[in-house]
């Protein structure tokens, strides 16, 4: 019996360990990319438009794969398709840092990008499945962490090998941490065991292809609209279609007897309101990292590198405070920690949207330390009440979920943001630092910079009211 348990025991720590090394991986991934997007055009004589799609695609496929990705799991086993994705992914980072041309190197990444949805799809299930319920929370905290951990290695990684090795170093130098995952997961995880409730049917293949497009739509759209205006013709014809594809596939989800998602499952008030806040705390979170730059480098005149380490307080607070809220969250569940997440980064945003231009750097570092600890404190318990009140059948489902409602909240919070940005700026872009330009400029950016800070500043105190709301799910999941 003794023996059973510390088997248990340390299985659990080995399913985290390689669920976070998928994690780190999935988050460095973004910025480590977005770096090298200029070294990429000059290296392949290519377009801005054209290499953008080294990023873009990736986003795009992942977006689309991900929910299905989950999906695939519980019919076919969470373990399973885990380790397809990590090889998945492994083989086409090898691909793209060996790649001899710009379109190679796009395809490489979709490839890449495959195989990453279907990792992180997963990873919280194979976390959740590990952990008895009363620890579920502190260690999706610690995993938390691990994502804290890849925003911060991306981008000084991806710097240090372009100043280095070269750019195909970013993609190879992290090949053998993929590698080496794969192998573990083989080796290591448990195997899929046959389940009483396993969902039956097939795979709803018509309705992934229907969301694919669907998200794929919605993406570019947002991203016509922000770049265009959301007057133009290309963001109405591709929202317009988004919009269209979305409610085929919710009236395709709810006569399949396989869907994608199991829509009845929004009829639990703790899963729907938690997969709400889920993207209106994304939403808060990626409009700072958009915003602090400007302020930094126009406003304050700090050069890029300066303004990078100030922007590591953030991912540092959430490294560290990230397990803590897990565990807090294991004692106290999510109804006093969801709110008081959100409304401490609804207090944050309004402290930063105050800021002039010669603010002291310790009080700027405070304010993002506050913001990033209302994350902290927001997201493990809601990612915990989420799978919680996850069926049995249906965790790799909701698993995928995760990734995805963050996802959305990315796309729209950059597009909404950058658009209230430069209606109160009149920021047209360029290269300019602070220092180039005139004073009423400057003061002009932080103006915009303030306004933006307000509105969802405002919306995170919002959704603070809304997680108060959130009540005992009797469906919860108790084990």
């Amino acid at each position: 019996m003794r023996e059973t348990t510390n088997h248990r025991a340390n299985y659990k720590w080995i399913a985290l360990g390689i669920a976070a090394t998928s994690t780190v991986l999935g988050t460095s991934d973004f910025s480590i990319v977005l770096i090298a997007l200029p070294t990429l055009t000059d290296v392949f004589s290519g377009k801005t438009s054209t290499v953008i799609w080294v990023s873009l695609g990736f986003q795009l496929i992942s977006l689309g794969l991900v929910l299905p990705a989950g999906r695939f799991g519980d019919l076919f086993g969470v373990r399973r398709v885990f380790v397809g994705g990590m090889l998945v992914y492994a083989i086409g980072m090898l691909l793209a840092g060996l790649a001899t041309g710009i379109v190679p190197l796009i395809l490489a990444r979709m490839v890449q990008s495959a195989g990453s949805a279907m990792s992180n799809a997963l990873a919280s299930a194979i976390v959740t499945s590990a952990f008895p319920r009363q620890e579920r929370g502190k260690a999706l905290g610690i995993l938390m962490s691990a994502a804290a951990v890849g925003m911060m290695i991306g981008p000084s990684l991806g710097g240090l090998m372009l100043g280095t090795l070269g750019w195909r170093w970013i993609f190879l130098i992290r090949v053998p941490l993929a590698a080496g995952a794969f192998v573990l997961a083989v080796i290591l995880l448990e195997k899929d065991h046959p389940r009483e409730n396993k969902p039956e049917g097939r795979f709803d293949i018509l309705g992934s292809i229907t969301l694919f497009f669907a998200a794929s739509t919605f993406a570019i759209g947002v991203n016509r609209g922000s770049s265009q205006g959301f007057e133009s013709l290309p963001f109405i014809a591709f929202f317009g279609t988004s919009l269209l594809l979305i409610a085929t596939f919710i009236i395709m989800s709810l006569r399949s007897p396989s869907p994608v998602i199991d829509l009845r499952i929004f009829k639990r008030r703790a899963f729907a309101i938690g997969s709400g806040l889920m993207v209106a705390s994304t939403m808060t979170v990626v409009t700072l990292s958009f915003l602090m730059p400007f302020y930094l480098i126009i406003g304050k005149s700090l050069s890029p590198a300066g303004a990078g380490l100030v922007l590591l307080a953030g991912p540092a607070m959430m490294i560290f405070m990230s397990p803590i809220a897990g565990r807090l969250s294991d004692s106290f569940g999510p109804r006093i920690l969801t709110p008081l997440g959100l409304g401490t980064t609804a207090v944050a945003f309004f402290g930063l949207s105050t800021l002039p231009a010669d603010a002291p750097i310790p009080l700027i570092l405070v304010m993002l330390g506050a913001s990033s600890l209302g994350s902290s404190l927001f997201n493990p318990p809601n990612q915990s009440a989420i799978m919680g009140a996850a069926p049995p059948d249906q965790m790799g489902t909701v698993s995928g979920l995760i990734p995805t409602l963050r996802n959305i909240g990315l796309i729209t919070g950059i597009a909404t943001a950058e658009a209230i940005f430069v209606a109160n700026s009149g920021w047209s872009g360029g290269s300019a630092q602070g220092a180039d330009l005139g004073l009423a400029q400057r003061e002009l950016v932080i103006h915009g910079i303030a306004v933006t800070l307000r509105v969802f500043g405002t919306i995170a105190g919002i959704a603070a009211l809304v997680a108060t709301m959130r009540g005992d799910d009797p469906n919860l999941r108790r084990h």
